[in-house]
């Protein structure tokens, strides 16, 4: 249990996936969403008497621990999707409370001092999960068997035919296959 817990706290620290879903050298969160959260979660501990505070502390303790602790292949991504909204809750205290920090400095400091900020996180966060997305976990995660398949099909469709036969969701039912080789 000590090793698991340890596991799926690694998660929030930047590492990967251990399931053979997605790839373990890709981080679960970026850096961004990984400080909020570790700055804004002591907040919460510290007012976990509050309503809100303790739902989202239960919220990811059952998530880790149903969905991470007691599973195997752990951190599994999959399983742990269930938590996502409570990080991203986390950290949004932790920026809340800088605004409301700002706040009293007057209505327009206050303004730009939480438009110009929040800009910033919004457009760091942004600019590393497009750069993680689309540029890191292509070359870590080669396109999968379905995308292949898909552009093999869309490369010949002109001088030949297609006949592709399988489970309905998992081959001709698939997104890619059905956007990449239309028709």
């Amino acid at each position: 249990l000590w090793a698991q817990l340890i596991r799926n706290v690694l998660f929030f620290l930047g590492r990967g996936d251990h399931s053979a879903f997605y790839s373990p050298e890709m981080p679960s969160f970026d850096p961004v969403t990984i400080a909020l959260f570790w700055l804004g979660l002591p907040l919460m501990i510290v007012r976990a008497n509050r309503f809100p505070e303790m739902v989202v502390l239960v919220w990811l303790g059952l998530g880790v621990l149903l969905g991470g602790v007691i599973t195997s292949d752990s951190p599994n991504v999959p399983r742990l999707i269930v938590i996502v909204p409570a990080v991203c809750v986390t950290g949004g205290v932790f920026v809340q409370k800088i605004a409301n920090a700002i706040v009293p400095w007057g209505k327009r400091i206050a303004r730009w001092g939480v438009v110009v900020p929040g800009a910033a996180i919004a457009g760091a966060t942004f600019s590393l999960n497009a750069s993680d997305y689309f540029v890191r976990y292509p070359q870590v995660y080669p396109a999968p068997y379905h995308t292949r398949i898909a552009e093999a099909v869309a490369a010949g469709a002109q001088t030949d035919r297609f006949f592709l036969m399988g489970l309905p969701l998992l081959y001709a039912g698939h997104g890619s296959i059905r956007l990449i080789a239309r028709g």
